[in-house]
């Protein structure tokens, strides 16, 4: 039977960093969970930045949810989910496809309507933007350390 699970990420897989990012995600969205009348069935966590596609979790969640196995997701916010085009695309796909119900974050809620698809597309883009602007500024600072040797 289809499912509603939490989705809970950090950036690092270093434990003494964001020590209390995932368990403040997970509280909230338990409560969001009870405000929205939604059972959970699940929670997942994961410890890896979501700039680059390969995250094991977040694949598992997708497969899942294609063989529709898990009906909607509830995240902190929507870049907890993908901060990469591939993901955001698989994540985009599953919602037109409508394999998967909602997305429940902090925010509001995402379903397949063109309109919550379109304002997804924007958090994600922005979520996207945040890390190529992060890459830029690291390299630009790191630029006088190299030629200084």
């Amino acid at each position: 039977m289809p499912s509603y699970v939490i989705y809970a990420r950090k950036s690092t897989e270093s434990d003494d960093q964001q020590i209390l990012s995932i368990e403040s995600q997970i509280r909230e969205m338990k409560a969001l969970a009870d405000r929205q009348g939604v059972a959970v069935s699940e929670i997942l966590t994961e410890s890896r930045s979501a700039k680059a596609p390969g995250r094991p979790v977040f694949g598992s969640l997708m497969q899942r949810v294609r063989r529709g196995q898990i009906q909607g997701i509830l995240t902190w916010k929507m870049d907890r989910l993908a901060r990469n085009h591939l993901d955001t695309g698989k994540v985009l796909q599953a919602l037109a496809d409508q394999k998967l119900e909602r997305i429940i974050t902090s925010d509001g809620v995402k379903t397949s309507n063109s309109n919550d698809r379109l304002l997804g597309t924007f958090e994600f883009a922005l979520a996207t933007k945040y890390i190529d602007d992060l890459r830029q500024n690291v390299l630009r600072g790191n630029r006088p350390r190299v030629e200084q040797g």
